[in-house]
């Protein structure tokens, strides 16, 4: 009779310690997706904090005729021009593999001019690394399973080869979404070599692929980011300037797709 009562009070204590694990792992889970479904909020946050705008614009014009078109737009608050360069040539293979994968849809920026982002945008930096490096945005490091410390090789038949170690993943809230373009920023050396061959191809019309990534600000009395996105577009369209825009809300929806997803996912498994 001990035995027994003693075989079920063992039995009863594994059963207990499993049902609290259940519990533990469970309230981590539903924690998570409700942190993760938060994230609209803390985006918002974000854009409103580092001044990011309204919309933004890939642009392939003359400076200055941006200028002078943006200044005529009574309804443009303000805006900002980042130089960048796209070779949608360019292919890389990470660490010891021969997999090639391509940049197609990627800008490329340096740390210094790309004024997007500061130090709070980063999840993870590795600050030893001072030369020949590439910064990730978050997507684009996540959905590739690249993280700091890995070295890509990237190329292209007109740039030429550089070899790289990623030195830190951050947050593109602008450039960094599956719905328009993923951002990379590279070393000062290496983004001035490969932007003066971009600059001199484009100059020359065998490439195009220097490029102006425009964010602008609207005013207050426009009514939508939408209006102000036709507005701004028209603008540029009625100067000859060939354009591709975006407003915020699509950045955003792009930005929080993959989160949203794994909220829900979460919040269901719990």
């Amino acid at each position: 009779m001990i035995k027994l009562i003693k075989s079920n009070i063992h039995k009863d204590r594994g059963i207990l310690t499993t049902f609290l694990i259940i519990i533990i792992i469970s309230a981590f889970v539903l924690q998570t997706g409700f942190f993760l479904k938060g994230y609209e909020k803390r985006y918002d946050e974000k854009i409103v904090e580092q001044h990011l705008g309204d919309g933004g614009f890939l642009l392939l014009a003359d400076e200055e005729k941006v200028r002078e078109t943006m200044d005529d737009i009574p309804e443009v608050k303000d805006y900002i021009i980042h130089k960048t360069f796209w070779p949608e040539d360019f292919v890389y293979t990470k660490n010891d593999s021969d997999k090639e994968k391509n940049m197609e849809s990627t800008l490329f920026f340096d740390r210094e001019s790309y004024t997007a982002l500061d130090d709070s945008n980063f999840v993870k930096k590795d600050e030893s690394i001072t030369e020949n490096y590439i910064y990730l945005s978050l997507y684009m490091a996540y959905y590739n399973g690249i993280s700091v410390g890995d070295t890509m090789h990237i190329k292209s038949e007109d740039f030429g080869d550089y070899d790289l170690t990623v030195a830190g993943i951050y947050e593109d809230y602008l450039a960094g979404n599956p719905y328009s373009y993923q951002s990379v920023i590279l070393d000062d050396e290496t983004y001035k070599e490969i932007k003066d061959k971009s600059d001199e191809y484009t100059l020359s019309g065998k490439t195009y692929t220097s490029f102006m990534f425009m964010i602008y600000t609207l005013e207050d009395s426009v009514s939508s980011e939408e209006d102000g996105l036709k507005l701004v577009n028209d603008a540029l369209s009625a100067a000859g300037i060939d354009s591709d825009g975006y407003d915020m809300e699509l950045a955003k929806v792009g930005f929080e797709s993959v989160v949203n997803i794994m909220a829900t996912f979460m919040e269901s498994f719990s």
